[in-house]
């Protein structure tokens, strides 16, 4: 545990923290701002705000009458009037009211994207010492939602589509869009908005065009490849056991062969990581693609391998010693320099990308988004920003509870057990001292919700973002050469 003054002076920060994001009068302010309400005296928005987290911020299953009933009890406790249920309701399908909830999740947010979260931090900071221009990383991922909405389409039933950019340093949404559920994940994304920024994606994003436009705002990308066939090879570079790059000969597409080498010629179907450079059929030139050089990095996945990392993955069948073997594989393209992050290097990271997945894990679980049982529009979209406003609520309690307790904390325990916490926060706002000693008194609980450390299998697997940043932190592989860096590549 810290000295007792720095744990003040971090109370004290996590306190000032939720007044700028959700301070009464500024809720207030911007109910009025937006016309959510003009004159009713009988609807409070800051009791409500109170209403949707207490009642969104569990693991239990909710229904509108049941945040109506909350919003009750508080005005009840806190001597205020209330309005019966059809008024109550009526606010909540205002076109209003989603622009409310839309303003205040993004001061919500803005707050959190200034915060670190522990490993993510980490992570981001260990890349930075190679990449002094690198601004931070980036996770791109959608999640379908349930709505009982026809206004929403999904592919069989009505779904509502939340597509996130999470910042791994801070484990906020740096951008999000709620679409239906059958809009494309790779339109929702804002290129412009990746400048300086390393994007990690799964196999639903892939496309040259993409590629050129994250490159012209001096963005990074690595991204999944579900096929590679057009893809011809310039380079190629084998990654031996013993920690060495052989390069290997490459026949180009016209000397003496007519088609030449590319990603998918059984020359590199081998059993071993390889790290190609590559260009299209319409670029010949590898410049002409890529500032940074275009690579792509194939790499071959254990058999215990999850069905999370089967996904869009390819399967190589070779002879070796006269036996016939089958493995899968996967396909990363990246801008990241070689002297940057080796072949096995850029495999690791691209681990990171499962944290978007537990982003929305924690939404669905412990923040209400698992579905959105109302026919309204409005109403639908309104209660999946408020889904994000509890999740970000979640997120600004645990950023500042790993200030005061010094630990490592995981965000899914902080989300599940925090709610409790959050909820008395938030209901002594206007009384700091109240909420400075609860804020001290559940940080002694908070210390007890740290990351677990990653088991001696998923050590071995490299799972965790912890097991991740050691493997960054090591000299990279050099190309043609030996070094003392990763040299786990090669799959027996």
């Amino acid at each position: 545990m810290q000295s007792l003054s720095k744990t003040d002076n971090n109370a004290k920060q996590l306190f000032n923290i939720f007044l700028r994001a959700v301070q009464s009068s500024v809720v207030r302010t911007l109910a009025r701002d937006s016309r959510f309400i003009v004159r009713s005296r009988k609807m409070d928005p800051f009791m409500l705000l109170r209403a949707f987290v207490e009642v969104m911020g569990t693991d239990k299953e909710f229904s509108i009458y049941s945040i109506y009933e909350r919003y009750v009890q508080i005005c009840i406790k806190e001597k205020l009037e209330f309005m019966k249920w059809e008024p109550f309701y009526d606010f909540l399908v205002k076109k209003e009211f989603v622009l409310f909830v839309e303003k205040l999740y993004e001061i919500v947010n803005a707050t959190a994207l200034e915060q670190d979260f522990s490993e993510g931090a980490e992570l981001v900071k260990a890349l930075k010492e190679r990449m002094s221009n690198l601004k931070g990383i980036v996770l791109q991922d959608g999640s379908e939602v349930a709505t009982n909405s026809s206004s929403y389409k999904g592919k069989i039933t009505p779904q509502l589509k939340l597509h996130a950019t999470l910042d791994l340093g801070s484990l906020a949404m740096r951008k999000s869009k709620i679409t239906p559920g059958v809009k494309s994940e790779r339109a929702c994304i804002s290129v412009s908005q990746l400048a300086n920024y390393l994007l990690i994606a799964d196999a639903g994003y892939p496309a040259l065009k993409l590629f050129r436009s994250i490159e012209s705002y001096h963005g990074f990308y690595l991204i999944k490849l579900t096929t590679a066939s057009t893809l011809a090879v310039t380079e190629a570079y084998k990654i031996e056991e013993d920690g060495t790059a052989t390069k290997q000969e490459v026949i180009e597409k016209g000397k003496v062969h007519r088609y030449g080498d590319h990603v998918g010629s059984d020359k590199f179907k081998d059993g071993c990581t390889h790290d190609f450079k590559v260009a299209t059929a319409k670029v010949k030139a590898l410049d002409g693609i890529s500032r940074y050089g275009f690579r792509v990095v194939k790499v071959y996945l254990p058999d215990n391998a999850s069905a999370q990392e089967l996904q869009g993955s390819g399967v190589d069948t070779y002879v070796e010693r006269g036996k016939t073997i089958s493995k899968r594989f996967v396909l990363l393209a990246t801008n990241i320099p070689a002297d940057v992050a080796d072949a096995e290097q850029i495999a690791q990271l691209y681990r990171a990308r499962w944290i978007v997945e537990i982003g929305f894990r924690i939404h669905k679980g412990f923040c209400g988004l698992k579905k959105t049982l109302t026919k309204n529009k409005n109403l639908a979209k309104a209660l999946v920003v408020m889904s994000q406003i509890v999740y970000t609520l979640k997120l600004l309690l645990a950023q500042g509870m790993e200030l005061i307790t010094g630990k490592v904390l995981s965000p899914k325990k902080t989300a599940h057990y925090g709610s409790i916490v959050l909820n008395e926060i938030l209901s002594l706002l206007t009384h700091k001292r109240k909420c400075l000693n609860s804020i001290k008194q559940w940080s002694e609980r908070f210390s007890c919700w740290t990351k677990s450390k990653p088991s001696y299998i998923n050590r071995l697997k490299g799972k965790g973002l912890s097991c991740i940043t050691e493997v960054l932190r090591k000299t990279p592989i050099k190309l043609e050469g030996k070094s003392t860096g990763t040299s786990t590549s090669c799959v027996s």
